[in-house]
């Protein structure tokens, strides 16, 4: 009986002691700070959105893990999880880049009317994993992806095989 009585307590004192912690703790801010494109070839290329993380707290904190859901044009294109492992200091900020391989191919299939465009509305949103807590955020904006080349080869022919 006092075994389970102590299991009780512990489990209640627990429970008001996260409680407690969470609410002395601010939740970090999470800002689209910028994306860029690299690594661009006729096939794919790797877009870069970048986020700046502020620690409002005076304690340091811990990025574990960042959710992701990339919708283009409307429709839902990449989704995924991100393991990270960033420490953000007291009081400060941190760059965190979150690279997103998009291949040319998949997204003409994916969205229908993105081969006739040159620019695409994108919306990325999801949650950074503090340990305690999950910081939703959420961002759109507008990317430029290179097209595919249209006939570079106006004619050709073979005259001699050897």
């Amino acid at each position: 009986m006092k075994k389970r009585f102590f299991l009780v307590m512990t489990l209640v004192l627990s429970i008001i002691g996260c409680a407690m912690f969470q609410s002395m703790i601010q939740k970090p801010t999470v800002e689209l700070d910028s994306v860029s494109m690299k690594d661009i070839s006729l096939l794919d290329c790797t877009a870069v959105f970048r986020f700046r993380v502020t620690n409002p707290n005076s304690i340091n904190l811990n990025l574990e893990s960042l959710c992701y859901r990339l919708r283009i044009d409307g429709q839902d294109f990449i989704k995924g999880d991100f393991q990270v492992a960033i420490h953000l200091p007291a009081n400060a900020a941190q760059a965190v880049d979150l690279p997103i391989r998009i291949n040319y191919l998949e997204l003409f299939r994916s969205v229908s009317e993105v081969a006739q465009q040159d620019t695409h509305n994108y919306e990325i949103s999801g949650t950074v994993g503090m340990g305690l807590f999950d910081v939703p955020y959420s961002h759109q904006g507008t990317l430029a992806l290179p097209r595919l080349p249209k006939g570079l080869l106006k004619s050709s022919s073979i005259r001699k095989i050897q």
